[in-house]
């Protein structure tokens, strides 16, 4: 090999250790990134935060959500402790650990990052947790729910759909206002007593199908459903006007 290729090939190696050092950078467990965005309307600025808490698995017994605009993913992971990801969050968030209750609370901000870009967080929280209680109150926004287990989960939102997926057990309340809910649970039907409701929207829940119907004068009347189960685990779900759809993972 001459001299050239040689100093071409160290060239070329260098510049791939380089990448790999700026790889590992940016996969760092704390961390800002900017991300731009380019296109041919605009260039948008995506900012990412990712907070590992002092929140422990042992020590943990309910979570509180409250937030005025942000997209929530509320989610187990193979963690020790609570991981916030944030993204177009700026400062404008907070959390706190009380006696086991961690509390966080976000809101929509006044700067042009968050009200431009939507917001949203991912909670991550450790695998096989079983909590007492989750409460989540949403101004505007979508709430996802995965594999997160509570005895009590407890969901208001003003705009907004809720999604699920994974185990849902105990007692479950679900009140959305204007937007639709989704849910897939572990189990088959006869495994909870579901009860859901829409003022104008369908109710699908395992193969009942109920649709809205038209009650004069152009006005419209939602789908209901109430099953009889015996088992402990509750669920009630009301959407203001949109549907629920509640399948089975078997």
């Amino acid at each position: 090999m001459d001299r050239k290729n040689l100093a071409n090939l160290k060239k070329y190696g260098l510049t791939l250790i380089c990448l790999i050092i700026l790889l590992m950078t940016l996969c760092a467990c704390s961390a800002n990134i900017k991300v731009s965005i380019g296109n041919d309307a605009e260039d948008k600025e995506v900012i990412l935060e990712n907070i590992k808490t002092d929140v422990q698995a042992e020590n943990l017994k309910s979570i509180v959500i409250k937030s005025e605009s942000s997209t929530v993913t509320l989610m187990s992971y193979d963690t020790d402790a609570i991981v916030l990801e944030m993204e177009n969050m700026g400062d404008n968030y907070s959390y706190s650990d009380d006696d086991g209750v961690f509390s966080l609370e976000l809101k929509s901000g006044e700067s042009k990052l968050v009200t431009t870009n939507l917001s949203a967080v991912t909670v991550k929280v450790p695998k096989d947790i079983s909590l007492d209680k989750i409460t989540i109150e949403m101004g505007n926004g979508d709430i996802i729910l995965s594999d997160v287990d509570a005895a009590k989960v407890s969901v208001k939102s003003g705009l907004g759909s809720f999604k699920n997926s994974g185990a849902l057990s105990g007692e479950v309340n679900i009140e959305l206002k204007n937007g639709s809910a989704d849910l897939l649970l572990c189990g088959s039907e006869r495994d909870y007593k579901i009860s859901a409701d829409t003022n104008i929207g369908s109710v699908v829940v395992g193969n009942f199908h109920g649709q809205r119907k038209l009650a004069g004068e152009g006005r419209h009347t939602g789908a209901e459903y109430s099953s009889d189960a015996l088992m402990g685990n509750r669920i009630n779900v009301h959407s203001g006007d949109g549907d629920v759809t509640v399948k089975f993972a078997g």
